[in-house]
């Protein structure tokens, strides 16, 4: 698939039996590409930004399939979150989203089968 040579990392929880707690994991996800849609907007004298961020990863020659799930975080690049909480992921990596809508293509042809996620 054209264009998708960037690194990004997948945040997600995972239940830990032991601690009876979930635990934040991190994945590095290669061939994916990024694109920001810089938008705002305005609440009564306020101006916030709203950038929409979409993400398509390519599955072409990936044997284990990425599980993106709706409230999952996205950063642009390689990151490390030990220590951190879900919070503190999104103020230490202001390039980051938290995904909202996810869409597996995996009925189409072995080179456009991708994985596109979308968020803010």
């Amino acid at each position: 698939m054209l264009d998708c040579k960037e690194l990004v990392t997948h945040v997600y929880k995972k239940y830990d039996s032991t601690t009876r707690q979930n635990i934040l994991v991190s994945e590095i996800i290669k061939n994916a590409s990024w694109f920001r849609t810089q938008q705002s907007s305005i609440n009564n004298t306020t101006v916030e930004a709203k950038d929409i961020i979409k993400v398509r990863i390519s599955l072409e020659n990936v044997e284990n399939i990425p599980e993106i799930n709706k409230g999952d975080i996205m950063i642009h690049g390689m990151a490390t979150i030990e220590s951190l909480s879900y919070g503190q992921i999104r103020e230490e990596y202001p390039d980051s989203f938290t995904v909202a809508t996810v869409t597996y293509n995996l009925n189409s042809l072995p080179y456009s089968r991708h994985i596109r996620c979308e968020g803010n």
